[in-house]
């Protein structure tokens, strides 16, 4: 079992680094959390995959978690159906928004396997590139107001306790979410 752990493990960094080494041939800015820490969330509008637009104001009066993912990105993958128990818990009381720049077609043909409860959000490769983003997945949290709380990249591992590697339950998103609505 180790040995999967450490196959695992081996395998995800390598996705993790060509896909970051292609992307960033493309971006040569980096992203920088720190600087979004604060600031409004810059949606003007945006498409739905059900061919609707979502908008900034739409979402105000709710913590928010947006997460931005595609449908090849393996650690964004391994993350949904914890993402989906987090929605769940929440109900509608948290604005859920999936952002990719990938096209509706592909995404409606992805969520035909994988159940991803989120509102989807495709079509959107200008708009993820002014993030400069170059690792996926990413999450921001935002508050009642459309501010940029707190960004995180994916879930985080854990070691059970039969010393293997799995994905967390999301208690710290849980938590931050928590804070957002009751704040």
């Amino acid at each position: 079992m180790k040995s999967f752990q450490f196959i695992f493990i081996l395998l995800l960094s390598i996705l993790i680094f060509f896909h970051t080494k292609s992307y960033a041939q493309i971006n040569t800015n980096t992203f920088n959390p720190n600087e979004l820490i604060g600031k409004q969330f810059p949606l003007n509008q945006l498409p739905v995959s059900n061919n609707k637009i979502i908008t900034l104001n739409q979402l105000k009066g709710k913590p928010t978690l947006v997460n931005f993912w595609f449908t090849t990105c393996m650690p964004c993958i391994a993350e949904i159906q914890t993402l989906n128990d987090i929605k769940q818990k929440f109900k509608d009381s948290i604005n859920f928004i999936a952002i990719t720049h990938e096209n509706n077609k592909t995404v409606k043909s992805f969520l035909k396997k994988h159940h991803y409860t989120y509102t989807q959000v495709t079509n959107t490769s200008y708009f993820i590139d002014s993030f400069h983003m170059q690792t996926f997945p990413v999450n921001l949290f935002l508050d009642k107001s459309g501010i940029i709380r707190k960004i995180e990249g994916g879930i985080p591992f854990s070691i059970n306790f039969n010393n293997e590697l799995v994905m967390s339950d999301g208690k710290e998103f849980i938590a931050y979410l928590r804070k957002l609505l009751y704040q």
